[in-house]
């Protein structure tokens, strides 16, 4: 019985050790996991949080012209066109990282605006199409700010931009009197996600409040709608944190894919930043 109790214990410490060895490997798997997802959730609220900070500045931009045009024209019967063309190309100097800035009047329906690229400030000549715009229609009715859900197109001396519009409406003796609006270049908000580095070939990614890429490392899949689940569409809705698993069939590689809203300051707009990594490179320092 000795003799069998000898030959026994270094088989026992054997399975104790690997036994052992397993326990320490998951644990240690276990906690790469979860710092991993850490930073990711991290960089995602990050990117989040300077986006929010451009849409705040630019909501703050509106609101001190509203102001300026109410307090401008309050008590008066006409208003100086050239007056307040004057005061667009100051608040452009002001603002060089906002591409237009409008005022469009209600009655009768005038529009002024001034347009600046590369430190050139030119002044607009508005169609009778911007009295039939969303972002001139909705802030009138509802009185509060809009900010366009998709991103819009102009041609701009021949060359074409790609923005989002923001306005809100102003007042003028104490009744709605029209809009003011600015332009925002989409290069210019999308900037941090653009050069977002996630691992190795991990990538950030904007979705509009409708699901389509606003910015793809495929440039092909912008303005294309992102396919979700019920449930992930149910997330997306509430504007809920959520996660996404992705396995390619193609490669077989399963890619995770971490979802942060961004609810703008002062509008009912919200967006999602979406931070896409292959899981291998998340865990690349754990032996399988």
């Amino acid at each position: 019985m000795p003799k069998r109790s000898v030959r026994v214990l270094p088989i026992l410490i054997v399975v104790i050790a690997f036994i052992a060895g397993c326990v320490n490997q998951n644990t240690y798997m276990h906690d790469v996991d979860v710092l991993s997802k850490q930073y990711l959730w991290a960089l995602a609220d990050n990117l989040a949080k300077d986006i929010d900070t451009k849409f705040a500045r630019a909501t703050d931009t509106i609101d001190s012209m509203a102001n300026a045009i109410t307090l401008s024209t309050t008590g008066k019967t006409d208003r100086d066109e050239e007056l307040i063309y004057q005061y667009l190309e100051n608040m452009a100097k002001a603002n060089s990282d906002i591409l237009a800035f409008y005022i469009i009047w209600d009655e009768p329906k005038y529009a002024q605006g001034v347009f600046q690229d590369y430190g050139q400030i030119t002044r607009m000549t508005m169609s009778d199409a911007v009295f039939a715009s969303d972002w001139y229609t909705n802030p009138l009715s509802t009185g509060k700010h809009y900010i366009t859900p998709e991103p819009r197109e102009a041609d701009y001396d021949g060359e074409q931009y790609i923005f989002m519009t923001l306005s809100r409406p102003f007042v003028v003796n104490g009744k709605t009197a029209g809009v003011v609006s600015v332009d925002i270049a989409l290069d210019y908000i999308v900037r941090p996600v653009w050069h977002a580095r996630v691992y190795d070939t991990g990538y950030a990614m904007l979705l509009s409040p409708t699901q389509v890429y606003l910015t793809h490392p495929n440039r092909n899949l912008i303005g294309q709608k992102y396919e979700l689940t019920q449930k992930e569409v149910a997330h997306f809705n509430n504007k809920e944190i959520f996660t996404k698993v992705e396995t390619s069939k193609a490669t077989g590689i399963t890619r995770d894919v971490f979802f942060t809203p961004i609810v703008l300051t002062r509008t009912a707009t919200f967006f999602y930043v979406a931070v896409n990594v292959p899981r291998h490179e998340r865990l690349v320092n754990v032996k399988n």
